[in-house]
Formats: structure tokens, sequence, C-alpha cells
């Protein structure tokens, strides 16, 4: 084809579809590799959502549901729990909740971050956390270590401005009781039938 058009190129008409083609291939397939790594799906006050953490959230939202149902979960179970929204959903509280913990101020240092992975007892062989089996489950799930620190940090921070939240709700013996009682709560009622024509 290119031949049969080289051979025509003669022709202005030709020349002019075979440039567009060309100024085409040039601006789609050369903005495209640095199109993939900037794809967001949201940003939230300057902030982007990246599809990656996307993908990847909505990865782990379904291996969630694989190990809680496990044969049970079928495509249809999967289509009715609408994990592509629920990941989508979970990534906006996630940014919302770190736009407040800088507007706070809160940050978690590197010690509470180094801390909470060796606690995690996916990473432990015998009560110990053992880097060997670390680095293998971060491979496996496509994670540098420094993926799954900034990772552990967001968690931490957003964990950190929800237990603030909690704390500042305080709700007293009584408020409690009065809930209870309500929810909890019978009436007996007695009727009495008297015939209209009494009345």
């Amino acid at each position: 084809m290119l031949e049969l058009m080289r051979k025509h190129a003669r022709n202005w008409l030709m020349k002019v579809i075979l440039g567009i083609i060309i100024i085409v291939f040039i601006f789609y397939f050369g903005t495209m590799g640095g199109r993939q790594k900037a794809e967001t799906i949201a940003t939230i006050d300057g902030k982007t959502i990246a599809i990656v953490d996307f993908q990847r959230e909505y990865e782990n939202l379904i291996d969630f549901y694989r190990r809680r149902y496990g044969e049970m979960l079928t495509d249809d179970l999967l289509k009715k729990l609408n994990l592509k929204q629920q990941a989508f959903d979970n990534l906006i509280h996630q940014a919302i909740i770190l736009h407040q913990a800088n507007k706070l101020k809160l940050e978690v240092t590197t010690s509470e971050v180094t801390a909470s992975i060796l606690s995690l007892p996916a990473f432990q062989r015998n009560g110990v956390f053992d880097d060997r089996i670390y680095r293998q489950m971060l491979r496996s799930n496509k994670m540098t270590p420094e993926e799954f620190e900034e990772r552990q940090k967001k968690l931490l921070t957003i964990a950190k401005v929800e237990n603030l939240i909690f704390d500042a709700v305080q709700i007293s013996d009584q408020e409690v009781y009065d809930l209870y009682r309500f929810q909890n709560e019978k009436i007996n009622i007695n009727f009495l039938q008297f015939p209209p024509k009494d009345f």
C-alpha cells in the first residue's frame, strides 16, 4: 500500500492525505506513553486519583469478596455489589479524609509506618516479621516497598482522622439507655369496642 502511495505521491491530494496520516500518527502515538502514566479518574482539591489506584482498589475489593464468599461469588453477585462504584467511593472518601488531615496538619511518622508494617500478620512467620515474605508478597501484588509504605502512611493518616472524629463524639450513658429503650420498648394497648349506635 505504501508503494502505491509513493507512486501516486505526485498528486497533491495524495500528498496531503499522507501528511495528515503522518501527523495523526505522531500526535496520537507520540503522546500515548505520557498520557497513560498521567490518566486520572478524578481530581479533588487539586489532588488527582490515578487510574492505577482505582484498578488496585477494585482488585482489592474483588479479593476481599472472594475470600468472604468463596465459590458463592458469582458474576451476578459481583454485578450487584457494584465494586467499581465501591472502589471509586473508597478513593473519594480517602482523598477527602487525607485533605482534612492536611488541613489539621496531622502527620504519620516513619517509625509509625514501620511499626504498622512489622505488626501485620501477613508478613510474619511464627509471630516475627519476615522480610523475605514481605518482599515476595509485594512482588506478587506488583508493588514496590516504597509504594506499600506510602499506602500504609495514607491508611494510618486516615485512621488518625477517623479516631479524632470518633473521640470528639461523646455519648452519655443516659443517651445510650434512652436509645436502647426507644428501640426495644413495647407498648401494651387494650381496645374496647363500642357499637356506633351507642354514640
